[in-house]
C-alpha cells in the first residue's frame, strides 16, 4: 500500500504543479500582462488552435487550454481524468494507512496493558488513574 501511495504521489505531483503555476498565472494574468504574449507554434501541438495563424497563440490562452488539459485534445482531458482518479488514490490509501496505523497502535497498547494486568494477577482491565484533589 505504501509503495502505490508513493508511487501515486510522485506521478501526481507534476500535474499538481502544473495546475498550481497555471492557476496563479491565471489568477494574475494582468499583472504578468500575458495578453501581450504569444507562444509560438513550435513550442505547441500542430493540432492545436490552427485557426490563430501561423504567429502563435496569445499565452494566456495557452496557460487556460495547458490549466484545463484541453491544450492536448482529447488525450489532455483523458490524462487530467486519469490524474484526478491518482489523486482519489491517493487520499484513500493515506486515510487507509493512516487510520490502520492508529488501529495497530491503539489495540497493542490495550493489548500490552492487559497482559501486562493479568501477569499482574488483575482481571486485564486497566485500572482508573488517581484524581488529583487541588489544594485548598
Amino acid at each position: 500500500m505504501r509503495r502505490l501511495h508513493a508511487i501515486l504521489g510522485i506521478v501526481s505531483s507534476l500535474n499538481l504543479a502544473i495546475l498550481l503555476m497555471t492557476g496563479l498565472l491565471i489568477q494574475h494574468r494582468e499583472i504578468f500582462s500575458l495578453e501581450e504574449y504569444t507562444v509560438g507554434r513550435g513550442l505547441l501541438p500542430a493540432s492545436y488552435r490552427p485557426d490563430d495563424g501561423p504567429g502563435g497563440v496569445r499565452a494566456d490562452i495557452v496557460i487556460v487550454d495547458l490549466h484545463s488539459g484541453r491544450l492536448f485534445g482529447k488525450a489532455g482531458s483523458l490524462i487530467l481524468d486519469v490524474v484526478t482518479f491518482a489523486w482519489a488514490g491517493l487520499l484513500l490509501s493515506g486515510i487507509t494507512m493512516f487510520s490502520s496505523r492508529q488501529f495497530r497502535k491503539v489495540r497493542s497498547t490495550d493489548h500490552e496493558d492487559t497482559k501486562a494486568q493479568r501477569h499482574k494477577g488483575g482481571r486485564g482491565v486497566r485500572p482508573l488513574p488517581p484524581t488529583r484533589v487541588a489544594p485548598r
